[in-house]
């Protein structure tokens, strides 16, 4: 029976011995890209007009590095337009390297 209490530093899962069946290592986050266009500055900041028109997309991808390790990145983009002209644009890609070891490929 295992110990309610695991040592110091242990979770209980490894009091037990090894777990079996899928691991996930966060070896890295980082900001991959990041940009911000204010290109009507600052005639875009004026109060009153139209309400601006606000566009937002999020996509996730995932590409195998090597071996166990993978890159994935979060990439975030939102726009704001009024008629014809743009009020902002900001994207980013915000990515973290890991490492999934014991799953299957599928």
């Amino acid at each position: 029976m295992a110990d309610e209490n695991p040592p110091a530093g242990e979770t209980p899962a490894q009091a037990d011995g090894p777990a079996e069946g899928a691991q996930l290592r966060v070896l890295g986050q980082y900001v991959k890209d990041l940009s911000f266009e204010n290109p009507n500055a600052p005639d875009s900041l004026r109060a009153g007009g139209e309400a601006p028109k606000i566009e937002v997309s999020v996509d996730v991808n995932a590409r195998r590095i090597s071996g166990d390790d993978f890159e994935v990145s979060l990439r975030c983009s939102a726009s704001a337009q009024r008629g014809e002209s743009a009020s902002f644009i900001v994207e980013t890609v915000y990515a973290g390297l890991f490492q999934l070891s014991g799953a299957p490929d599928d």
